[in-house]
């Protein structure tokens, strides 16, 4: 939006700009409406984390769509929002019962995670950077209660984004740590089953072995013997019997 109007950047304090006000009023609407539904059935859905952020933001949101102050830093907070479809995505996968490690699942959670680290929490300090240069020109001391509605709303966001960024990781190592040791687990599998199988042919090869050493030596034993009748025939020792009683 900075780059189709250039007029936020010049004016950060007090500027009208239409794009933005369309903006700010779609924002506004998806707020209000995933506040209701998280206070209708909080017991299922509802968290008062994301209840004060959009509560929050909402009472922003309106003073910028209203009265046309702060216009730049609305639409630096609107770029935390890129992260928001992988973080209603994440929502449907769980109540589709899909699996924390399944492939979906953790490809939308880094996705998701690394967005949200981008979007919300690397852009903080470049966020208070453009308000301190702001709080030094002349134009701040005119802003009235403004200028507190500015620091302690965005505080608020910042705190609770904080807060989210750290669930995110921890959920992010545990599943990773998961699938690590799954994958760890199986590959132990493959080689103890590997293992088996080659005790099992070892076992079988040296069975084979034995046979054929046992059928070698029974045929050289009955070679032997057939040999030892070819030399000395029965009947040879039969008429060397008969010679000697005579």
């Amino acid at each position: 939006m900075m780059i189709a109007d250039r007029g936020l950047e010049a004016n950060p304090l007090l500027y009208k700009s239409y794009l933005l006000k369309t903006n700010l009023a779609i924002v506004i609407g998806y707020l209000s409406a995933d506040t209701t539904i998280g206070l209708i059935h909080y017991k299922k859905v509802g968290d008062p984390f994301t209840i004060t952020h959009h509560l929050v933001s909402i009472y922003a949101f309106a003073y910028v769509l209203t009265l046309d102050v702060m216009p730049y830093f609305a639409n630096f907070r609107l770029l935390a929002e890129l992260s928001t479809p992988f973080v209603n995505m994440r929502w449907f996968l769980d109540t589709l019962k899909f699996s924390k490690t399944s492939t979906p699942f953790v490809i939308n959670g880094l996705v998701m995670t690394l967005l949200f680290f981008f979007v919300r929490i690397v852009a903080m300090p470049i966020y208070w950077y453009k308000v301190y240069v702001v709080a030094i020109q002349p134009m701040w001391v005119h802003m009235g209660h403004f200028r507190f509605v500015l620091i302690s709303v965005c505080s608020v966001l910042d705190i609770i984004n904080i807060y989210w960024f750290s669930k995110m990781l921890r959920g992010c190592i545990k599943i990773l740590q998961t699938i690590f040791l799954k994958k760890q687990q199986q590959y132990r599998e493959h080689n103890s089953n590997t293992n088996i199988i080659t005790q099992k042919n070892s076992s079988t090869f040296t069975t084979i072995q034995n046979k054929q050493s046992s059928s070698y030596l029974t045929n050289n034993n009955n070679l032997t013997f057939d040999t030892f009748h070819s030399l000395f025939p029965t009947s040879s020792n039969d008429e060397f019997s008969t010679d000697k009683r005579q």
